[in-house]
């Protein structure tokens, strides 16, 4: 893989994940599990991330076998405390660091069929900082609503 492409995939994706855990130390436990009137919490967004994270970069990106329950990510409900969940981002964020930096020239430009549609390994990393970026802004606003909400 490129270099320059590679270092700024990393840049950005760090940039995202810290700005994502910075969130979560910012609430306690309760304000973490707290759902908005459409029903999901900052904790069911978070999960939400690391599952999407792992079918894009586990499955797409590397080729492994994976089935995902995309309803219990926004089902769960209390069952992670606090430390668990920033365990769970620090794991998730080292797990892509690793793989990123250790994927082949050939995965990074190979074609394969994925979620219904072509991609390249350039093409699976670009969606998804895309899509993390746009979940970090969830995040940030849902953090924000909390704080604003229970003082």
């Amino acid at each position: 893989m490129n270099i320059e492409l590679r270092d700024f995939f990393i840049r950005l994706y760090n940039q995202d994940y810290e700005i994502i855990k910075d969130c979560c130390h910012q609430l306690n436990e309760n304000e973490l599990w707290r759902k908005t009137p459409e029903g999901v919490s900052l904790a069911n967004l978070i999960c939400h991330v690391c599952e999407m994270e792992s079918f894009w970069i586990d499955v797409g990106l590397c080729c492994e076998e994976k089935n995902r329950d995309r309803q219990m990510e926004f089902d769960r409900d209390k069952d992670l405390n606090k430390n668990e969940l920033i365990e769970r981002i620090e794991k998730r964020n080292l797990k892509t660091l690793n793989q990123i930096n250790d994927i082949s020239d050939e995965k990074f430009n190979d074609c394969r069929s994925f979620h219904g549609d072509e991609f390249t390994g350039q093409g699976i990393l670009l969606w998804h900082i895309h899509h993390l970026g746009l979940h970090r802004g969830h995040i940030q606003a849902h953090s924000r609503w909390l704080k604003v909400s229970t003082n």
